[in-house]
């Protein structure tokens, strides 16, 4: 059964039918455009529009392949792989498939040809003029593949900042209504002196490669990752229907996600992690920083204070905590039960705030 595409797949596809299709029709319009400036009698050898017609197809067939390889088949294959060899990997396969394509190809463009050109071509001992023609489509279009890939990789490296570092939304200031909601691994500590730190730092890349189902369903968006914490955040103008079951339900599917690999987590770390949440919504100040290193920062109380609430998830024996501003700003269900605890002060200069336990 095929799944539902996700945004994050969609704009992999997005990026890889752009990078098959533009970049071989662009550099056939440069390359006719430079023969024609120093050959005027270059359509004599250099049908324009079959060329154009061959390159939009090959690459809309490597367009698919490649969609499919890498929605379907790369995350699960090549999950711990370094990203130099996955990269190399996926550029020798590539080859072969673009090979396979262009062969394909030049059988069509030699069968649109006229009999003297290739009785010609077959006179011609290396055939030198078509073997060119399909080199060049074979490297136009590995070209356009490697492209596609770095930055299907850049996308991956980045996140979801990828496309607003490109196009330099937040070099000024910006400020945004956010929700934000921080995951913590529950006795962290403890966990850490009972396996090791290597064990340790493998639990929490298998915790966080599991959450990415949860990220998915509840349209949630890495903010960064910090130790064994986690950040993340939905901005309010683009999810104006969001509900407060997609936050708690975020917590939550990830923690039955954990819970139904409790085999594997036994088995390797004799620990089944338990997360804790704290979640918040109020006015961020968005940035672009640094100058060796680019990242998005959010500046505002709500930050201060959704970290807050994460703490005290430990100091009072709670799962899940949120305030009641989030739980007034939000479309609420009642699939989960909130219990009231109270005031609490956040900081001597905040007012305090109300806060709710939810049992997940």
């Amino acid at each position: 059964m095929i799944k539902k595409l996700s945004i994050w797949d969609r704009k992999k596809i997005l990026i890889i039918f752009f990078s098959c299709l533009i970049i071989p029709v662009g550099l056939i319009l440069l390359f006719y455009l430079f023969l024609g400036y120093y050959k005027p009698t270059v359509s004599d050898f250099f049908i324009l529009n079959l060329e154009l017609h061959i390159a939009v197809i090959e690459g809309l067939a490597l367009g698919v392949i490649v969609s499919v390889v890498e929605v379907y088949v790369s995350k699960t294959l090549f999950r711990r792989t370094k990203i130099w060899k996955r990269f190399l990997i996926k550029i020798m396969f590539f080859s072969i498939i673009i090979r396979g394509v262009t062969y394909l190809s030049g059988s069509y463009y030699l069968s649109q040809q006229s009999q003297v050109f290739i009785d010609e071509f077959l006179l011609d001992l290396y055939g030198y003029q078509i073997l060119t023609g399909f080199l060049y489509s074979l490297i136009s279009h590995l070209l356009a593949v490697s492209i596609a890939l770095a930055l299907v990789e850049l996308n991956f490296f980045f996140g979801n900042n990828f496309t607003n570092v490109l196009i330099g939304k937040y070099q000024s200031p910006k400020e945004e209504n956010n929700v934000f909601l921080f995951l913590n691994l529950k006795r962290s500590t403890d966990i850490a002196e009972k396996i090791g730190h290597k064990r340790y730092g493998q639990l929490i890349q298998d915790c966080f490669f599991d959450l990415s189902g949860s990220l998915v369903k509840h349209k949630a968006r890495i903010y960064r990752f910090v130790g064994d914490e986690v950040v993340l955040n939905w901005e309010l103008s683009k999810h104006p229907k969001l509900q407060l079951e997609d936050i708690i339900g975020t917590l939550a599917s990830f923690q039955a996600k954990l819970n139904d690999q409790s085999v594997h987590y036994l088995k390797k770390y004799n620990e089944v992690p338990v997360f804790t949440g704290g979640a918040h919504v109020g006015v961020t100040t968005v940035v672009e920083v640094g100058e060796f290193k680019r990242e998005i920062v959010y500046h505002g109380n709500v930050v201060k204070i959704t970290s807050k609430l994460g703490q005290l998830c430990d100091s009072m024996g709670k799962q899940f905590i949120i305030s009641k501003g989030l739980l007034e700003t939000l479309l609420t269900t009642e699939k989960y039960k909130l219990n009231e605890l109270g005031e609490t002060h956040i900081s001597d200069k905040s007012d305090p705030i109300t806060i709710y336990e939810v049992e997940v």
